[in-house]
């Protein structure tokens, strides 16, 4: 079975998935998913809802790798804090949304990143990959689309990556979804 994702996830907006979480916008679309800002029926908070398809085997490990992250707390990372099967050989993945830019983005708006901005970037994005490490876990996948830069106004001081002039913190994300590959 193929992985590919969701044939039309603009036509999805304004749903109500796995009667829990009101699609709101399409973020973005890869090879195995689509990424949608969505609200939770609920309880009203913003989230990130990865919707993907894949077949059983490696949904199994999967699923094994986001049970394992869901309990984690680290200041730079986002771990699943829902994961629901769908029909269709669909998993959705929710996480907190974070209001930001990845790295990719961060350079094509503001250019290369400083020395001090680099060093504390990576500090910090080994911080999470050291967490996911002592958890047996690994990232799978860690792009430039996975290194997230998160406004300051939605972190703490001390976890803030700063240039004098704009404070970021650094969060990696989709830590597992490599298991698709």
């Amino acid at each position: 079975m193929s992985s590919a994702a969701p044939q039309n996830p603009q036509g999805m907006v304004g749903t109500t998935v796995g009667n829990t979480y009101v699609l709101e916008r399409v973020i973005g679309q890869g090879r195995h998913g689509a990424l949608f800002e969505a609200r939770h029926s609920r309880l009203s908070c913003r989230c990130a809802v990865r919707i993907i398809r894949t077949d059983s085997n490696r949904r199994s490990n999967l699923l094994g790798a986001l049970s394992r992250q869901g309990g984690m707390t680290h200041p730079h990372l986002n771990p699943p804090r829902d994961v629901l099967l769908l029909p269709e050989d669909q998993l959705l993945i929710a996480s907190p949304f974070l209001n930001g830019q990845d790295l990719n983005q961060r350079i094509a708006a503001r250019g290369k990143l400083t020395a001090i901005e680099g060093v504390l970037m990576l500090r910090q994005a080994a911080s999470a990959l050291h967490a996911l490490h002592q958890q047996s876990l690994t990232h799978g996948n860690l792009t430039a689309t996975n290194v997230f830069f998160v406004k300051f106004d939605d972190v703490s001081v001390e976890n803030a990556l700063s240039d004098g002039k704009n404070s970021q913190c650094v969060h990696i994300i989709d830590a597992g979804l490599g298991l698709l590959e």
